[in-house]
């Protein structure tokens, strides 16, 4: 940048000057290339600025602080003047302000169109400038500047030729090859860029963006360099989401040492699109970072299959393995058309699921894993499929007299009934999130159709592993109890598992939709259960026909109808919005907001981001485990750790943007930020050991962290 100021400082010393304004630290002068002008033939005028040593004035973007020169033009009619093409500025840091503007020698170009109908003997141009120029004070510069050109050939002045070469040499360079892309949350702007030639370009550039609305402060953004380029990470803007996938980030990237060795262009021209992050790589130190589709296969299968340990999926694999243990002994056949019956309900739910959310995604909204547990009306759904098949493990109808509702279809023998198992354990695991799970997802999600369906679909296999191999393996058969009374017993012990969900989706709803829904689905319930009672008292067997089919019917109307209108009735309700902060345990609980995390984080406070939801099992227990620990509080209040609480429980895509932003597309998920450092992601599963190893690691032992 020097070098380049030198050859621009020594040409503007010998060029005749024309219409200089009054003194001031910063002087600007209008110059022409040519010494007349020629009618429709473009003339290049300078807008040059000489500033007094330690002086500076502003880019088109100023940066955290500043005001960049602007212009009004006075013409002869029909004469134009086009916009400024604006040299490479630099880095002018004023602690704690990082500003982007000029020392020595500026000039800004442009051309004024001149129409071929011209027919005036000279040419007059005025100019009012306003700028900002400043040293450790700023002081406001106006001026009235004016030239004149006589008519002519308007060819180039050789005695300028210098000048406006130097002019040039400043403007961002065009670099052939330049690949990347931005990605934008509400939090943060990503640039992925690879210039031609690649390794062998500077060690360390900075970007300066045109838009201050889209990057908020200037900042040194190098967060990794490899064999892909570089990757830069800088605050968002308030504009920054909204603009995504509608405009493209403009720019310079800019490098000291220059692009082309010492001495040769400092500045890049940068023109590339600017996409929603959900479409972007996961941020460094993410779970997923650098996750390639193996690895992301292999953590999907290992997530699929820990999901069968999970408690919202556990009473549907054990309706399935009793209805198998009964059928295994007599024809193993049917036991494998049953494990078969039953992957086919996984693997297709999984496809269908996964076709919904690439299918929202390409229509630009933002859904995540368990997206269907945000809905009031699904809750109220699976509460009920869930009670319905409750009552009939408890014995109160017997299953195979008739086919009401889903979780008596699904609890009935034969490959119809595993099917249907199948979809009923993918409805019930979307509220979990088991390990591994988390980066496989957040993978998935940005790639390719093709990729995230064969992610999904490992997972699907994960998920229905255990029951296929029990069902395909005698030597596994052979360790199965003999059927006998016990499985009713067991059967019966498990319908209080599915009744104590009943319970939780109830706390759910009431969370998602108030005391009111609540009630109406207790109500709903009770409807359903006396249809059951119905059903099992007057539609068994040993009933006439007759009775059978009134029974029937009563129960149908009663069950059907009855959950049919609670979820009718609470699809649109909504409750309370929460308070703006809650004290939970002893730690205040903000309401998490991006304005807000960026505010603390400028203020280099320490956070602890706790991304939630309701109806996340896992979440509930990380609380009350790992969160609600004595010592966790402790070392909290210790390091002066602001707790920010992302609730999900409905949807929100200021929140599902943030999980995104983090190669994360569900909840649980949480995130330490460290002053000065990239944020730490904590496992699914927490402990208070867990969370106390990474508070000490971050904010412990001489770290920045601290009470501000």
């Amino acid at each position: 940048m020097r070098s380049r100021a030198l050859i621009l400082a020594a040409a503007l010393t010998a060029l005749p000057h024309e219409g200089a304004a009054a003194p001031h630290n910063a002087v600007p002068e209008l110059v022409t290339e040519s010494a007349s002008f020629s009618p429709g033939r473009p003339v290049t005028l300078a807008l040059r600025f000489a500033m007094a040593p330690g002086w500076h004035i502003y880019w088109l973007n100023p940066g955290d602080s500043g005001t960049p020169p602007s212009v009004k033009w006075t013409l002869p009619p029909g004469v134009t003047a086009g916009p400024f093409a604006w040299p490479t500025p630099k880095k002018i840091d004023m602690p704690p302000l990082s500003n982007l503007g000029y020392e020595g020698e500026a000039a800004l170009l442009t051309e004024l169109t001149v129409p071929a109908s011209y027919s005036g003997a000279r040419l007059r141009v005025d100019a009012e400038v306003d700028w900002l120029e400043c040293l450790e004070e700023c002081l406001p510069g106006s001026a009235k500047l004016s030239l004149v050109l006589p008519r002519g050939d308007g060819a180039p002045d050789p005695a300028r030729a210098e000048f406006f070469s130097a002019a040039r040499f400043s403007l961002p360079a065009e670099l052939p090859g330049l690949e990347g892309a931005a990605y934008a949350s509400a939090e943060r702007v990503r640039l992925a860029l690879r210039p031609p030639g690649w390794p062998d370009g500077p060690a360390a550039p900075l970007f300066f963006p045109e838009d201050p609305s889209v990057i908020e402060s200037v900042t040194d953004g190098l967060t990794g360099r490899g064999g892909e380029g570089w990757v830069m990470d800088y605050p968002a803007g308030p504009r920054a989401a909204a603009a995504a996938g509608k405009e493209r980030l403009k720019g310079v990237l800019y490098s000291s040492e220059g692009w082309r060795g010492p001495g040769s262009e400092t500045g890049l021209a940068v023109d590339i699109p600017l996409k929603d992050w959900t479409g972007a790589p996961p941020p460094p130190g993410a779970a997923g970072a650098g996750l390639g589709l193996f690895a992301a296969l292999v953590f999907a299968f290992i997530g699929g299959l820990l999901l069968n340990l999970m408690p919202c999926v556990l009473p549907v694999l054990s309706i399935k393995v009793l209805a198998l243990i009964n059928q295994s002994k007599d024809s193993p056949g049917e036991a494998r058309a049953h494990g078969l019956a039953y992957g086919a309900g996984v693997v297709l739910s999984f496809w269908a699921l996964a076709g919904l959310l690439l299918a929202i995604k390409a229509g630009g909204a933002q859904w995540g894993w368990g997206f269907q547990l945000q809905s009031p009306a699904f809750v109220a759904f699976l509460a009920a499929v869930f009670f319905v098949l409750g009552l009939s493990m408890a014995g109160v109808f017997e299953i195979g007299t008739s086919l009401i509702g889903l979780g008596r279809f699904a609890a009935r023998p034969g490959p119809t009934g595993a099917f249907l198992g199948g979809v009923l354990a993918v409805v019930a695991a979307t509220p979990c999130t088991a390990p591994f799970m988390g980066a496989a997802l957040g993978f998935a999600l940005t790639q390719p159709a093709y990729v995230s369906l064969a992610v999904f679909t490992s997972m699907a296999i994960g998920l229905a592993s255990p029951f296929l191999a029990v069902s395909f393996s005698p030597a596994l058969m052979r360790y199965m109890p003999r059927p006998g009374d016990w499985m009713t017993v067991f059967k019966q012990g498990m319908s209080f598992l599915l009744f104590a969900t009943v319970v939780w989706l109830l706390w759910v709803l009431g969370r998602q939709a108030g005391a009111g829904a609540m009630s109406v689905l207790t109500a709903a319930l009770l409807a359903m259960a006396a249809g059951g009672w119905i059903l099992g008292r007057w539609g068994g067997p040993e009933r006439p026909p007759a009775v059978r089919r009134a029974a029937a019917a009563a129960a149908a109307l009663l069950m059907a109808g009855s959950a049919g209108w609670a979820v009718w009735t609470v699809k649109d309700a909504s409750a309370p919005a929460p308070a703006a902060a809650e004290k939970t345990a002893g730690i205040k609980w903000e309401t998490y907001s991006a304005a807000l995390l960026g505010e603390y984080r400028r203020q280099g406070r320490p956070v602890f981001l706790d991304f939630t939801a309701d109806w996340c099992l896992t979440c509930q227990v990380n609380e009350r485990a790992a969160l609600r620990d004595a010592a966790v509080l402790e070392r909290f209040g210790r390091y002066g750790v602001a707790a920010l609480k992302a609730d999900w429980t409905r949807r929100d895509p200021e929140i599902t943007r943030a999980l995104a932003a983090h190669g994360r597309s569900g909840v649980p998920l949480y995130v330490l930020y460290a002053p000065g450092r990239e944020p730490r992601l904590l496992p699914a599963l927490l402990t208070p050991g867990i969370v106390l190893e990474a508070l000490d690691s971050e904010f412990g032992n001489g770290s920045q962290g601290g009470k501000p």
